[in-house]
């Protein structure tokens, strides 16, 4: 394989994007969103998105059943075992219920996870991420341009009822108008450990 895909592989298994900045790759850790202790829950905001900020269209995404579930299941190598592919379950009771009765699976490989308490740790993970996942994209003005993917933002909006919601920031551009088109997904610090 090429060797980014290679780093992408290893980082998939330690919460972690390689988002292109400036022409270099940037290692970010997906955390609770504080910048210097990965298991606090304080955030560090990289900008605060207010009315005055946003000056396009405003998209904000809702869940889907494709990306919601109420089973996870997430595939690790165990050494103890003869280095052998196992597997840990995630699901919380009463969420198939609330789901009408449809069962919502998604399932998980992970290659570089050799521990199963982190392997259900990271099923907890993708589980509540799953069930709290709307999206926002958005065109903002040149201030945005700090901003990198990975980076958590605070949106205040009366339109959209948001009121200091936290979003991380998953793709940015540079629009022809000087202008930033951002998208972002919910981000909720507790999700983390």
């Amino acid at each position: 394989a090429k060797i980014i895909d290679n780093v992408r592989q290893l980082l998939s298994g330690c919460r972690s994007i390689l988002p292109f900045i400036e022409g270099r790759y940037k290692l970010k850790v997906e955390d609770g969103g504080n910048a210097t202790d990965i298991t606090s829950s304080t955030i560090a905001v990289a900008y605060d998105v207010t009315k005055d900020t946003i000056v396009g269209t405003v998209a904000l995404g809702g869940e889907t059943k494709t990306t919601k579930f109420n089973n996870v299941f997430v595939n690790y190598i165990n050494p103890d075992l003869e280095f052998s592919s196992q597997q840990v379950a995630y699901s919380e009771a009463g969420d198939v219920a609330v789901d009408d009765d449809e069962d919502l699976t998604g399932e998980f490989t992970f290659d570089t996870i050799t521990n199963p308490y982190m392997a259900r740790d990271f099923a907890r993970m993708i589980y509540a991420k799953s069930r709290a996942q709307r999206t926002i994209s958005m065109t903002c003005t040149q201030e945005l341009m700090d901003v990198e993917p990975g980076d958590i933002i605070r949106v205040t909006d009366t339109v959209l009822n948001l009121s200091t919601q936290t979003f991380r920031v998953t793709n940015m551009k540079l629009n022809n108008d000087g202008t930033v088109g951002i998208e972002a997904a919910e981000h909720d610090s507790t999700h983390y450990p």
